[in-house]
């Protein structure tokens, strides 16, 4: 019943352009920076610090979310891909070690913010009986996508010198899932609620 909602594939094709950034920057954040000059030691303290806005993220969204109306959500998830979007633009307009502080700061934050509202929005939009199987099958498309961004990016890198390409594709697919978790309105409750032994 879920796989026949809107909603459901919105949710995907969104979380799938998100689920392409983090893996990207705790594979290749080392080597982005050292390429910039930056010693290696010095990158792993800034990669573990920038990261560490996580935290943060994690703690805000969770709070926020037990407060918000289920047709909220999709609004505040938006505003967690506009936020990665925004970070990794600040810095293709401006290139520098300075730069890379927002861009890895609002990416990891709006991460955080997705951490928990992932798992909420699909319990609250589909119920909690078949929550294990929603999931499940949403993060096998999603957990494909996260497994291969690495290895485009390092495509890109061996091919051009510079990871720039790939960022600018990421910010372009994170402001496209800004728009579509727009369109993510909650799904109309089934008329009748099938029980999930029955398909499996």
């Amino acid at each position: 019943q879920s796989l026949k909602t809107r909603a459901y594939w919105i949710l995907v094709v969104a979380q799938a352009c998100h689920a392409l950034v983090g893996p990207v920057l705790f594979v290749h954040a080392i080597p982005f920076l050292t390429d910039m000059g930056i010693d290696p030691l010095k990158a792993a303290v800034m990669m573990a610090g920038m990261s560490a806005s996580i935290i943060p993220g994690m703690f805000i969204g969770g709070i926020i979310t037990d407060h918000l109306k289920v047709g909220q959500l999709r609004l505040v998830m938006a505003g967690a891909y506009l936020l990665e979007a925004i970070g990794i633009t600040v810095f293709l307009l401006d290139q520098t070690i300075i730069t890379v502080y927002p861009f890895f700061i609002l990416v990891n934050f709006g991460l955080g913010i997705g951490v928990p509202l992932n798992s909420i929005l699909r319990a609250r939009y589909f119920g909690r009986k078949a929550f294990g199987s929603i999931r499940g099958t949403s993060m096998m498309l999603t957990s494909f996508v996260g497994a291969i961004a690495p290895i485009y990016a390092g495509w890109v890198y061996d091919n051009t010198g510079s990871y720039i390409t790939a960022f600018i594709v990421f910010a372009i697919l994170l402001g496209v899932s800004t728009v579509v978790m727009g369109f993510a309105t909650p799904p109309k409750p089934p008329v009748e609620v099938t029980d999930i032994r029955s398909i499996t």
